[in-house]
């Protein structure tokens, strides 16, 4: 199994999606609904996390239908999908709003992570605030597939 650069592309633009559609919007636009304690006053999940969790994972399984996906919202109400990460062939794990506390305070200090795991092995993150993608690669190092206007830039090993 492997990741091509255009399945790399792709969940950029998914995570850029759900940024645009479902968590920006709502940034410093939370009502006192849309906010909600999970086991602490500083453990939060909001309807961005939500949302932007099920949109995130509707496109995953539709282009990877037979991938272990892993959401932090849905690991909540179901821990058991954590052990079959380590043997999936493909899986996804998110975390639609990473930092959601100082989301829900308006700080701008929090971003969108999916990581892409094939048997344990191979890297990804894309931040959401600063639109950059990293793609990571324990054989091949980090390589930057676009900058912060989404132009591709060269897939160099390095920074």
């Amino acid at each position: 199994m492997t990741i091509s650069d255009q399945d790399i592309l792709f969940l950029g633009d998914c995570v850029r999606e759900a940024a645009r559609a479902e968590i920006m919007p709502r940034f410093r636009n939370l009502g006192a609904a849309d906010v909600s304690e999970k086991t602490s006053a500083i453990d939060l999940v909001t309807q961005a996390d939500v949302l932007a969790e099920h949109r995130i994972t509707a496109a995953l399984r539709e282009r990877f239908p037979a991938a272990l996906v892993v959401g932090e919202e849905a690991y909540d109400a179901d821990r058991s999908v954590v052990p079959a990460l380590a043997d999936a062939e493909l899986a996804f794990v998110i975390d639609p709003v990473d930092g959601t506390f100082n989301f829900a305070a308006g700080l701008p200090v929090f971003g969108t992570m999916l990581a892409v795991t094939i048997k344990g092995r191979d890297g990804r993150r894309h931040h959401s605030r600063s639109r950059s993608r990293r793609y990571s690669d324990r054989d091949q190092g980090r390589r930057r597939l676009s900058d912060a206007s989404g132009r591709a830039v060269d897939k160099a090993e390095g920074r």
